[in-house]
Formats: C-alpha cells, sequence, structure tokens
C-alpha cells in the first residue's frame, strides 16, 4: 500500500491480478441489470402483441356474428317470399 495517501488502487507495487477481478465484478452487475431490462421490455412487448391479437380476434367474431345473422336474415326474407 502507499504510504502516501493510504488507497490500494494507486499503489504503485500493487499486483495489476486484483483489478480486473474488480472490474469484471461491476461489468457483471452491469450486464445483469441490463439483462433485466431487457427481459421487461421484452414480456412488455410479449403482452402488448398479445392483447392485440385477442382485439383483433375479437373483431373478426364479432364481423362474423354480424355476417351470419344478415345471411340468416336473408335466407328467412328470401324464403317467406
Amino acid at each position: 500500500m502507499d504510504e502516501k495517501d493510504g488507497n490500494p488502487v494507486f499503489d504503485a507495487g500493487q499486483r495489476v491480478s486484483g483489478e480486473p477481478r474488480r472490474l469484471l465484478y461491476s461489468s457483471a452487475a452491469n450486464e445483469l441489470n441490463d439483462l433485466k431490462q431487457s427481459v421487461a421490455a421484452e414480456n412488455q412487448a410479449l403482452s402488448a402483441g398479445a392483447k392485440a391479437r385477442r382485439q383483433r380476434i375479437i373483431g373478426i367474431t364479432v364481423f362474423l356474428v354480424i355476417l351470419a345473422l344478415f345471411t340468416v336474415y336473408a335466407i328467412i326474407q328470401i324464403l317467406g317470399r
């Protein structure tokens, strides 16, 4: 340890082997946070896609029900004559 400031980071005699480990840990923490944010964004996109799919299915179903009712009405009108 350097006698002047007592900070082992600036000690001229310190081996460099500890420094990559410290950078590795901080890098791993950053990567973990990035991964968590990425997973959260992906989950939001999946839920938004699922919601859009449900709305599209409901819209198609409503359209087909209206079309079926119109068809039944047209058949009744034709057969009733």
